[in-house]
């Protein structure tokens, strides 16, 4: 009878060993699934930054009137995001997380020599 007692006893708490671990591995994969999508949004974002810099320097390169600073004055900004409005370009294919990509044109040193400078906005998990 004792034996009897003493196996429920053992199976109960292997049983709760099996779950707590578990629960643990649960927990870490989670955590490890949310970190990675925290990753590849920031990846993402930063990309979106160097194609907002890559685009600015196209349209200056081009002499769009909407990107001169002779026309515009400095400092300007511009923003790439889905369904904006001129002045700011309305772009499609940006990643999900990422919002807005804002591109600032400037000369803070005042050495003639123009500054472009982006930021990605965007939503980590």
């Amino acid at each position: 009878m004792k034996s009897k007692g003493l196996t429920l006893i053992l199976v109960i708490t292997l049983i709760l060993v099996f779950m707590v671990v578990a629960c643990i591995a649960f927990v870490i994969l989670t955590s490890q699934a949310r970190f990675t999508h925290h990753n590849v949004s920031r990846i993402q974002a930063f990309y979106a930054a160097q194609a907002g810099t890559n685009y600015a320097l196209e349209m200056l390169r081009t002499n769009d009137s909407n990107w001169d600073p002779a026309i515009v004055g400095l400092p300007y900004t511009h923003n790439l995001c889905r369904g904006c409005v001129a002045p700011d370009v309305d772009e499609p294919g940006l990643p999900t997380p990422v919002q807005n990509v804002a591109i600032t044109v400037d000369d803070s040193d005042g050495d003639g020599i123009l500054e472009i400078h982006a930021r990605a906005d965007y939503t980590p998990p």
